[in-house]
């Protein structure tokens, strides 16, 4: 009876109260973009290359939920943003708040918008800041008053956006902005490290299989992140050390602190010497030309003006848009190595017992042989676009597929292609061109939706490739009918038929239920294999092994028709491996942003590096480009550890670290009672879709799932502690259990506050309460003098010609007409029918209960 009770009261709580619709976000995104119409003259008629938005839609959450039908609402309200232009820059920021910047060119004039929904009741209201302007004489003239008011308009994100969109209006290539939206914003880091990875690739292309690119870095540079893209180097990503051997593994990315956050090494390697010996590779030390700081000759902060004015000194006194890129690095050494040399840089695993590296040790790469070759760090550097071409392609595709399956394609059908990260091949062999284009191609015949159109984070040699799926029946036993086509710049688009039974299969069931299952002596497993040779193996060109392009269709695919949520969906896509790990990766971020909140910032330690890393990452918002993601960067198997969790806080400087357990024997065992003889082709991806059908949450055995946690340790940290935690050469696990927690002596004296400061009163009103006019041509205006900035009123057309006035009025839309006051009293007599029920100490033993889930 007190269960029943509980349950009805819970109901009426959630009835009232209601929760985010699809609508509600989808009118968002259409509100804002009107607005960025009505107040930046971002309509129709504007070119794309004249517009751009840089938005938190598809991260961050609004009433608790996700947020791509508000992309998509203004993808179908603008044709001036599109997927395919390079013109949409999403932030992964799962903590902050869902808002959009809308950017407009204009000449050499440069504005800004940002809206916000703010909820009031149970409407909400679009607000808008004031209109900033943020072309480079702009910029390059602002001092630090005026660079604080356009953090006011622009909020937390303010230095991403700036930068990003003063990136994009001096010509930054459309690949770079993305790896903005992860990396942090445009930095001197990341323009280096776009250049270390492009350049490399060039110097150093893989032949074959057998052959592999690792990354070394220290995290914080905003460099991090962009080979993990370009070169597809992350740590989801291993090769066997040894070919045909399954251990010692070699995981692809390494991020710990090895002094210069600037300065990374790159290597390349080849395994295919011997079968039984492992392989030789090529070392670069690479670094950002710290020449240019002192040519400069002005102090540059991280993350603040200093920093945008430095980058507009680079775009317009260096002109590294305009094939100059290559001066912004210095290859510090170039060298042979063999495995011993990198099992003592990187460290290694026999068995389970690991041995740190040493990291980029350069005492001990000095003594290396240098490698005699003239390192190229300019020619075929910056991505280009020949948009029209590769619309064309998309549109093509998408016609040969409703050819093939008889029917046209529509919104609900899915789209998997490599577009938007695979780049075709220049007129000097040079990959420089975008896919990108593609995307839009694809829309335009399919009407695909920003949930149906994944683009899959692959490396930048990977062939242009589309997969489209229809799906019809009823899960588990769900049909997956795909047809998989590919381009080849001599000959064209052609369809990829499946091989089977004799016969050339255009539409190919990948259903993992339907068509896929059995063990090796199967219909099923025969129809894995042919499926493997279409997707991988049958080509002119090389894939490597474990780029796995036949797995990440089908598992993408699958999980795709299980109705995963979105930001399980896109990680999948960007980069995590979708199997049992990567699923796994998404109940270990959940647990942890639902049982240690967050103070100021996550910090994450992937130890071992496996496929759960990346989600982790997406899900937390932590980032290696950003400074709050580490690894040693490698995988040992049978552990349970589930990675190192901090909870830092910036104000303090302080922060604790978790050790997290996760036992695989519990979890095994739930997997076992349900598919007991899982030994089919694609074996992980039927755990994957295990967790998703029965242990995630919301899921009928999340609550058992939640059992195999637990928390093996728990330690206070300040900054020296920290950085001995993530520096190379450390265990991170062994830090965590020998660590002693120092004793506090208790305090005997009496604590006398300290004097508080006088408050400082603002001089400038707040926007949302004062019409603001045309100032220094920073903002829209400034009725006051703020910080030495002078008022000067315009007329309107000396704002920013053929712009309306300024409208700042809030717009509201009411999303429910139930009455708030009716609402709340309900709430209340719930609330105070259970106390009274149940008794007070009864539901503060319940609350306690939710406290640690799992325990």
């Amino acid at each position: 009876m007190k269960t029943i009770f509980l349950a009805i009261a819970l109901i009426f709580a959630i009835a009232v109260c209601g929760t985010v619709s699809a609508t509600e976000t989808y009118d968002i995104g259409q509100q804002v973009t009107n607005n960025a119409s009505s107040n930046l003259g971002i309509t129709n008629s504007t070119s794309p290359d004249d517009a751009l938005l840089i938005t938190t839609a598809g991260s961050a959450s609004y009433k608790g939920g996700s947020t791509e039908d508000s992309l998509q609402g203004v993808l179908d309200t603008t044709s001036a943003i599109t997927p395919g232009n390079g013109n949409l820059v999403t932030l992964n920021d799962p903590n902050g708040a869902l808002e959009f910047t809308f950017v407009k060119k204009s000449g050499n004039e440069v504005f800004a918008r940002r809206y916000t929904p703010i909820l009031s009741g149970n409407a909400f209201t679009i607000k808008s800041s004031n209109t900033v302007y943020l072309s480079n004489s702009i910029l390059a003239n602002m001092n630090e008053a005026q660079w604080n008011v356009i953090k006011q308009e622009l909020g937390a994100n303010a230095f991403e956006i700036v930068s990003i969109a003063s990136a994009w209006a001096n010509g930054a290539p459309e690949d770079l902005l993305k790896f903005a939206g992860t990396s942090g914003g445009v930095s001197e880091g990341l323009l280096s490290g776009y250049v270390k990875a492009k350049s490399f690739q060039n110097n150093f292309p893989l032949n074959n299989s057998a052959q592999s690119y690792h990354v070394m870095t220290t995290p914080g540079g905003g460099d991090d992140n962009v080979p993990m893209t370009i070169l597809s180097v992350n740590p989801a990503q291993w090769v066997r050390q040894v070919p045909n051997q399954s251990d010692p593994l070699m995981i692809n990315y390494q991020g710990m602190i090895n002094g210069d956050p600037l300065e990374s090494a790159y290597i390349w390697w080849d395994r295919s010497g011997s079968t039984t010996s492992p392989g030789n590779g090529i070392l670069a030390v690479m670094k950002f030309n710290s020449g240019l700081l002192n040519e400069y000759g002005k102090p540059v902060s991280g993350g603040g003006l200093g920093q945008i004015q430095f980058l507009q000194w680079l775009y317009t006194q260096k002109n590294i848009f305009s094939g100059n890129m290559g001066s912004l690095i210095l290859v510090d050494s170039l060298k042979k190595m063999n495995q011993s040399d990198f099992n003592y840089l990187w460290g290694n695993v026999v068995g389970t017992t690991y041995t740190p590296g040493h990291g980029i040790d350069k005492t001990y790469i000095a003594k290396l042989d240098d490698l005699n070759h003239q390192y190229e760090k300019n020619t075929g550097i910056i991505t280009t676009s020949d948009y029209n071409a590769m619309k064309a392609i998309g549109e093509q595709a998408a016609k040969m597929a409703e050819a093939a399956f008889g029917s046209k394609l529509t919104g609900d059908d899915l789209v998997i292609t490599s577009a938007g990260y695979a780049l075709l091949k220049d007129g000097q062999g040079r990959l420089t061109i975008s896919t990108l284009g593609a995307l839009d191609g694809i829309r335009s015949v399919a009407g695909s939706k920003v949930d149906n159109l994944l683009s899959l984070s692959r490396s930048i040699w990977t062939p242009l490739w589309f997969a489209f799926v229809k799906k019809s029946g009823d899960l588990p036993n769900v049909d997956l009918n795909t047809v998989f086509i590919e381009y080849n710049a001599a000959t064209g688009l052609r369809l990829v038929p499946v091989t089977y039974g004799g016969s050339d299969h255009n539409v190919f069931n990948i259903g993992l239920n339907s068509n896929l299952a059995g063990n090796s002596t199967s219909e099923g497993w025969r129809k894995s294999q042919a499926v493997e040779r279409a997707y991988t193996n049958n080509r002119a060109y090389n894939i490597q092994e474990y780029a796995q392009q036949d797995f990440y269709v089908v598992a993408v695919a699958n999980l795709w028709a299980y109705g995963v949520p979105y930001e399980l969906l896109v990680a999948s896509v960007g980069g995590a491996c979708p199997g049992s790990g990567f699923t796994q990766g998404y109940v270990i971020a959940d647990y942890v942003r639902t049982n240690f909140p967050l103070n100021s910032r996550y910090m994450h330690v992937g130890f071992p590096a496996h496929c759960k890393e990346m989600i982790i990452n997406h899900i937390l918002g932590t980032s290696a480009a950003e400074g709050t993601y580490f690894t040693p960067g490698v995988r040992i198997r049978n552990t349970n550890n589930a990675g190192i969790f901090i909870l830092w806080n910036e104000a303090t400087n302080t922060g604790e670290a978790i050790l997290l357990e996760m036992d695989r024997n519990i979890i095994n065992s739930m997997q076992n009672q349900d598919i007991p003889n899982n030994n089919h082709f694609y074996q992980t991806a039927y755990w994957a879709l295990w967790y998703v059908d029965k242990a995630i949450p919301g899921k009928e055995r999340y609550a058992e799932l939640l059992t195999s946690f637990k928390v093996l340790k728990r330690i206070p940290l300040t900054r020296q502690d920290l950085n001995t935690l993530l520096a190379a050469g450390t265990n991170p696990e062994q830090f965590m259990r020998n660590f002693v927690v120092p004793v506090t002596p208790p305090v005997v004296d009496p604590v006398i506050p300290p004097v508080q400061p006088a408050p400082v009163i603002p001089t400038a009103p707040e926007p949302e309460s004062q019409p603001v006019h045309q100032g220094t041509g920073i903002m829209s205006g400034i009725t006051q003098t703020v910080g030495g900035i002078t008022e000067q009123t315009a007329a309107p057309s000396e704002v920013a010609p053929g712009l309306p006035l300024e409208d700042n009025t809030p717009q509201t839309t009411e999303t429910s007409s139930v009455p708030v006051v009716p609402i709340v009293g309900g709430l209340l007599l719930a609330v105070i029918l259970v106390l009274v029920y149940l008794g007070r100490e009864s539901v503060i033993s319940a609350i306690k209960g939710t406290e640690r889930l799992g325990k």
